[in-house]
């Protein structure tokens, strides 16, 4: 069976693909000149997988390879949705149609509903897409920039560059779980200098409004939240959590000046959307749905519309366009043929612009620093020994001095104990404490367990043994409703020698009655009271 389906598309795919190159200029509504650059969005391929309409898929791909040079395409997205019901035959086939790009152009994927669970319904998040889409692969493109978990393809982010502005593709899951939201708020954070496009299957609606279900319940059908169609959502908790559109802009998107773009597909009725938004600093969001699947295309798979973008050298205009390979013809009413505005525009240093408007204090080089001589062991160290205060008094400010073996950074944030809590007072966006010199704890891996309220904001992260990166963190969401909870996140390390915690991302007062250090089944190793 599995013979007869890739031969009788062959054989489609080759009649098509003659078709279209026979075509002396198949995309003269297209822009041509120096400095115009392009991405191509494949809408929901779920259709396009099987036996009567694989020559879309095909079509699509060959004819991006083919237009690579004159239209300069940079990078490809896929929006989630590649197949219909997870099932390695559909799998295999979207793979062979995406390996036409292998070595010619970069792309990015990300999951939708139907590429998880029992048949494509979405009841759990089992998928296998990184069976044919391997991280190996990925993490060998020049463009790759790392993922959340590192043997799966779900949750990712691409590096690369549009004129002199960097660019980031960040790819989220269907639904995302909350520490996937907190990674994604990581990764965003540790890249102020990339424009950020975020790549996930549910967002924006048909009728230009976001998924929001806490607002529009299941008025707004096909909600990640809808347990009635989609079993996952039946346990959020079991779940992970689970985010739909307005969370994201809500818990991410806004909260950083430099997201610009938003794409997802997933939404039927006519699959087009769009919406602009200000987030922070008054930067422009552009937020984009684009679904060609059907019925609005004689259900056929959508007859392998492509959404191409086209970045103008001005920096501020993105001509989008609608185009079939398979049919040589053009979408172009104003759903499918429109201009948006990026403001400010790319190239413009934004997150320093953000920072002088806001008035933000930021350090500045030191001339006479020597890399050569720097000895972060010694920090707090004076000549003649360590000199530290004692132990904080209650209600006492305590920057400079230990309080429980934790130290403060003091351009961020202070410490003081008050009530039998540890307080940090967060003075800025970047508040963290650590402690340097934990005492080895072999035995791993561990899970970090807090008792915290704050009035801050901004996801919570953990790194784990110096030197201190990005390698060696996790993440987790933080209710900042001046209320008691608690937190745990999972430390994934043989052992432990150093930790920094930060609360928050922004100015605000975080409290916190204890932190323990557990492995095995809650076996505590660590623990802080103040």
């Amino acid at each position: 069976m599995a013979k007869r389906f890739f031969i009788a598309g062959l054989l489609l795919i080759t009649g098509n693909l003659m078709a279209a190159e026979g075509t002396k200029d198949p995309c003269s509504v297209l822009k041509t000149g120096p400095g115009i650059e392009t991405i191509v969005v494949l809408p929901d391929t779920q259709f396009d997988v099987q036996p009567g309409t694989y020559f879309n898929f095909m079509n699509q791909t060959h004819w991006i390879v083919k237009n690579k040079d004159l239209y300069n395409i940079k990078y490809v997205i896929l929006v989630g949705d590649i197949q219909n019901d997870n099932s390695d035959e559909q799998w295999k086939a979207a793979r062979e149609a995406m390996a036409v790009l292998d070595g010619q152009v970069p792309y990015a994927v990300t999951g939708g509903n139907h590429d998880y669970g029992t048949k494509g319904s979405g009841d759990t998040r089992q998928t296998l897409m990184s069976d044919y889409f391997r991280t190996e692969e990925f993490k060998a493109s020049p463009c790759y920039g790392g993922l959340y978990e590192t043997n799966s393809i779900e949750n990712s982010y691409h590096l690369f560059s549009l004129g002199n502005q960097k660019i980031m593709i960040l790819n989220l899951e269907w639904g995302p779980r909350d520490a996937v939201v907190a990674w994604a708020n990581q990764v965003v954070s540790q890249h102020p200098e990339c424009r950020v496009i975020l790549n996930t299957h549910a967002y924006l609606y048909y009728d230009n409004t976001r998924y929001d279900w806490a607002k529009y319940g299941d008025t707004q059908i096909w909600s990640p939240k809808w347990a009635k169609h989609y079993k996952l959502a039946e346990n959020v908790e079991a779940a992970g959590g689970i985010n739909d559109g307005e969370d994201l802009w809500q818990k991410l998107v806004s909260r950083y000046p430099n997201f610009f773009l938003t794409l997802n597909g997933h939404v039927l009725v006519d699959g087009l959307a769009r919406l602009e938004s200000k987030g922070a600093g008054g930067s422009t969001v552009n937020q984009v749905l684009v679904n060609y699947q059907w019925p609005m295309y004689d259900k056929k798979g959508g007859q392998g519309y492509l959404r191409i973008m086209q970045f103008l050298p001005d920096g501020k205009t993105i001509f989008n366009a609608s185009y079939s390979p398979s049919l040589d013809e053009y979408r172009t009413d104003d759903q499918n043929q429109f201009v948006l505005t990026n403001s400010p525009a790319l190239g413009i240093r934004l997150m320093e612009t953000y920072l002088k408007d806001a008035g933000t204090v930021t350090p500045q080089p030191n001339p006479a620093f020597d890399p050569a001589q720097y000895r972060p062991e010694a920090i707090g160290a004076q000549k003649g020994g360590l000199k530290v205060a004692g132990a904080a008094k209650a209600g006492t400010p305590a920057s400079s001095a230990a309080v429980g073996g934790w130290l403060a950074s003091g351009s961020t944030c202070t410490l003081e104990t008050a009530a039998g809590a540890l307080v940090v007072n967060s003075t800025g966006g970047d508040p963290y404490f650590s402690v340097q010199k934990l005492t080895a704890v072999p035995g791993g891996p561990f899970t970090i367990r807090l008792r915290m309220k704050s009035d801050s904001s901004g996801a919570a992260l953990v790194y784990y043994n110096k030197p201190f990166g990005k390698d060696h963190t996790v993440g987790f969401p933080v209710e900042h409703d001046g209320q008691w909870h608690e937190y745990e996140a999972a430390i994934p390390a043989p052992n432990l020698d150093a930790l920094r915690l930060d609360p928050s991302t922004a100015p605000g007062r975080i409290e916190i009655d204890w932190i323990r250090i557990e492995k095995d089944a809650g076996t505590v190793v660590q623990e802080w009271t103040f």
